[in-house]
């Protein structure tokens, strides 16, 4: 049975990794349910239940393989702990102690979970608090209008009190940011320990914990945050960056051609379609554990695995593997560096996102070694995409809403010429 396990387990990682997200969402949960005393299997299925918005199984499945893990298995335990972890969060509900008593310290995801659940002391996590059922429109920084805060909408909150100016939403983003300086002003609580920052430069960072989080008229309460200086946001001038563990609890809605954003909680009532637009577009998303994928369509029916990145300005990017596998000018090609001479002539090969067809689409560069590395992402859509719509993040119905009154705004993506700027959030 060992080798019938491994070899299904194999299977599950190669379905993933391919991007076919909803085989992978359904046939995990069916190999654990077969063989339910696998500690591997069991932590796959947690994983498919956290991306098709199943936290509450997820919990489960993650809590039963860190128990089937025990101590024979560290690697092991540590994912199911660090899925656990995830699927309480977006649950709102507390880090138990208890549940943390053997997290090996030597690993440092978990020793960010562990310093949240200190930071909490049993409180729950990300509790939302507004005094109106409609949408709050969120103010915007003051920014110059060619500058990054300006493009990417950033806002401004108020974090324990403190004003706290030009915060991003970062979709990008598997946690929320505070540099050092809006942490220390705001006096949010940091638990020291080196935690790296993957992302276009890396950069290490904190545990730490905004016991209250103002936006507008929304009130977020005990807001668990990574404080550190990562480079793009320090170039950005930015105080914050909101990442989905947070905006998996708010519907955001970013309207790049009015200018506006509006929350709401999460848990609002869902406007199902926006009368004035004359393009809608629906994108699923799946909500792993790691970052929000949305499930492509590549040449020939192969899946592909996209990220709608909001922090991201200059544009689409590409996972160097895939392009070598999927794009004419780059096969045969063994080095990184060919963007250095070809990046103006780079385009997409023809691939449908969301029931849309998506033709002559340019590319930035190839995606940073370090994220590359991950195997997570074929392909990166940033701003290029979303400049010309009204934009909803919507992670806990697994869905971004793009609509437009313009019925030609998928027709001119935004040419790498067009974007000023070196940095993208991390």
């Amino acid at each position: 049975m060992h080798a019938e396990v491994a070899a299904r387990a194999g299977e599950l990682e190669r379905v993933r990794s391919r991007g076919d997200f909803q085989a992978f969402a359904a046939e995990s949960v069916a190999a654990a349910d077969r063989f339910p005393h696998d500690a591997y299997l069991r932590v796959l299925a947690a994983e498919g239940l956290l991306a098709s918005g199943n936290a509450r199984a997820a919990e489960a499945d993650a809590l039963a393989a860190e128990r089937l893990a025990d101590l024979t298995s560290e690697e092991i335990s540590s994912a199911a702990i660090r899925l656990w972890a995830t699927a309480r969060i977006r649950q709102g509900l507390p880090l138990e102690t208890a549940q943390l008593a053997r997290i090996a310290l030597d690993d440092p995801a978990l020793q960010t979970v562990l310093a949240w659940s200190d930071l909490l002391a049993g409180a729950a996590p990300f509790q939302i608090e507004t005094l109106k059922d409609e949408s709050s429109e969120v103010p915007l920084s003051e920014a110059a209008p060619d500058s990054l805060a300006a493009e990417l909408l950033a806002i401004d909150g108020v974090a324990n009190g403190t004003p706290c100016r030009t915060i991003f939403i970062d979709t990008g983003a598997q946690h929320t940011v505070m540099t050092r300086a809006a942490a220390e002003a705001a006096g949010v609580r940091v638990q020291s320990g080196d935690i790296e920052l993957a992302g276009f430069a890396s950069s290490t960072a904190e545990a730490g914990l905004i016991e209250k989080l103002e936006l507008g008229s929304l009130t977020i309460r005990n807001v668990p945050v990574l404080v550190g200086d990562s480079p793009a946001l320090t170039a950005a001038e930015g105080s914050m960056s909101l990442g989905t563990d947070l905006l998996y609890h708010l519907r955001v809605t970013l309207d790049y051609p009015q200018r506006r954003v509006t929350a709401e909680p999460a848990s609002a009532s869902v406007t199902t379609t926006d009368e004035n637009a004359s393009t809608e577009w629906r994108i699923p998303v799946w909500t792993f554990s790691r970052l929000p994928l949305a499930e492509g369509t590549g040449a020939g029916g192969t899946p592909l695995r996209v990220l709608i990145d909001t922090g991201a300005r200059q544009g689409t990017y590409i996972s160097y593997r895939w392009g070598r596998r999927e794009i004419p000018q780059l096969a045969g090609v063994h080095s990184g560096m060919v963007f250095r001479f070809k990046k103006k002539d780079l385009t997409l090969p023809p691939l449908e996102l969301g029931g849309r067809a998506i033709a002559d689409w340019p590319v930035v560069d190839t995606l940073p070694k370090e994220l590359d590395r991950l195997d997570v992402v074929d392909l990166m859509l940033g701003h290029d995409l979303l400049k010309r719509f009204r934009v909803t993040v919507d992670l806990s119905h697994g869905e971004f809403r793009l609509s437009s009154r313009d019925p030609q705004a998928m027709q001119s993506p935004i040419r790498p010429a067009e974007v000023q700027g070196e940095h993208d959030l991390p």
